[in-house]
């Protein structure tokens, strides 16, 4: 069964919430699919209801906080996809997974473990600061 207008529009909604960008979208589908499409009406039914399960998940969670404290620090180092004022999530999750304490990508890392990420980030926007 295919994915219903209903679900289509929640989807999107939580998108709006959760202020993620069109290339954050298609990589949420992407994964969600298994590499299938990357487009909302390349889901199905029940891939929808998990995605839309998770991002209720995600929208709710406390660590939403947390995480825009990083972002704005990576918004101070100007880490854009370039030509672009839109953050590389690439580079963030590549940071996270090469540099992060957890060597993990920036969204799995639990809000217990967000404080020392935002201290690791605040460290790297200081080394940024003193490069100027």
């Amino acid at each position: 069964m295919s994915i219903t207008n209903g679900q289509i529009k929640q989807f999107h909604t939580l998108l709006s919430k959760l202020n993620l960008q069109e290339d954050q979208k298609r990589d949420l589908i992407y994964k969600a699919t298994s590499g299938r499409g990357d487009h909302t009406r390349d889901m199905t039914f029940e891939e929808a209801k998990d995605l839309i399960q998770y991002l209720n998940i995600q929208a709710n969670e406390a660590g939403n906080r947390m995480r825009k404290k990083i972002l704005h620090y990576c918004h101070l180092m100007q880490w854009y996809i370039s030509g672009t004022n839109k953050l590389d999530f690439a580079r963030i999750d590549r940071f996270c997974i090469k540099s992060g304490f957890k060597h993990k990508e920036f969204n799995k890392y639990s809000p217990k473990e967000l404080p020392t990420l935002i201290t690791q980030f605040e460290e790297v926007y200081k080394h940024y600061i003193k490069s100027l």
